[in-house]
């Protein structure tokens, strides 16, 4: 992978701000890196949590084109529901975008596809920590990464 991978996993914050894919099993993110607005109070589900930072992005927000050409599987989890990395045993590299050659994701696969290491598929499993989303992404190319903004 590029210094985009770097570049993203130096962020403190990251939105998903589209996924589609523009043909068949092809993948393409937009991932956006917000920044701390102004404070105001938070309502969350009738939950008061007091006077906070927005968080926000506009067109001169950071932008990235992320394309796996050829993907496996990719699951969009609401990161409420995330039981979040220290439920992991297993290493992966990065951050806020990790990479893993190990994974619960990659276990599970091994139950419901033959891409696993006994049909020597080697594949790995991608994950994007976004606020409100966790997105997980099993390939066996790496991600092409464009800045667009």
């Amino acid at each position: 992978m590029n210094d985009y991978f770097t570049e993203i996993n130096s962020s403190k914050y990251l939105l998903l701000t589209k996924i589609f894919e523009p043909f068949e099993n092809c993948l393409e993110l937009e991932i956006t890196i917000p920044f701390l607005g102004n404070k105001e109070i938070m309502n969350i589900n009738g939950v008061d949590l007091g006077l906070l930072d927005k968080i926000e992005y506009n067109e001169n927000s950071p932008k990235y084109k992320v394309t796996f050409d050829n993907y496996i599987t990719y699951s969009v989890i609401n990161e409420s529901y995330d039981i979040g990395g220290e439920n992991n045993k297993f290493s992966f590299k990065g951050n806020l975008f990790r990479v893993f050659e190990e994974s619960y994701f990659i276990e599970y696969l091994s139950y419901v596809t033959y891409a696993t290491p006994i049909n020597n598929i080697i594949l790995k499993h991608y994950q994007f920590v976004a606020l409100n989303h966790i997105i997980n992404i099993a390939s066996i190319y790496e991600p092409l990464i464009e800045k667009i903004n």
